[in-house]
């Protein structure tokens, strides 16, 4: 399709070969769809590849859009045991979106602060945190406050001089 290619597409196959297929997007381009036999199988790609095994004739579509960009300008907090506070500057973040946009930065003394980010749905992780869904509007900042809940399965406590680490 325009815009992007999809490498390991063989010439012949037998029942029964596994495939695997590799999407690369033009610049400023994301994967919409990869359709199998029709079926879109985009949430089952594992970066930017995806593999299966040969069951019947097969076709292969993949569909790319343009990339619509936001940004994101948000106060973020951490929530342990019902207190929230803000987490520190140079916290590290993790934004995931299909694996394709993937950004790593860290807060700054306002925040979470992305200038450009592609429009849509996005995970925001930081360890030791529950990851929290975000979704960045076409051409809007996102403003609303993150606040992440603490992962009770990944928290030290101290307690009365006994320190209780994670199970």
């Amino acid at each position: 399709d325009a815009h992007g290619s999809v490498a390991g597409i063989p010439q012949s196959v037998n029942f029964g070969d596994k495939v695997t297929l590799t999407v690369t997007p033009e610049t400023d381009y994301k994967l919409s769809a990869l359709l199998i036999n029709g079926v879109n199988v985009i949430k089952d790609l594992h970066g930017n590849s995806y593999s299966f095994v040969v069951t019947k004739d097969t076709t292969v579509e993949a569909q790319f859009t343009a990339i619509t960009y936001g940004s994101v300008n948000a106060a973020v907090s951490g929530k342990i045991f019902g207190k929230t506070s803000a987490l520190p500057a140079e916290t590290q973040v993790r934004l995931t979106s299909n694996g394709f946009d993937d950004i790593n930065t860290q807060l700054t003394a306002n925040g979470l602060k992305i200038d450009r980010i592609s429009a849509g749905d996005w995970t925001v992780d930081i360890d030791g945190y529950l990851p929290v869904e975000i979704t960045v509007a076409d051409g809007a900042a996102y403003n609303s406050a993150i606040i992440l809940e603490r992962n009770p399965f990944n928290t030290t406590v101290n307690w009365g001089g006994f320190e209780f680490d994670k199970a």
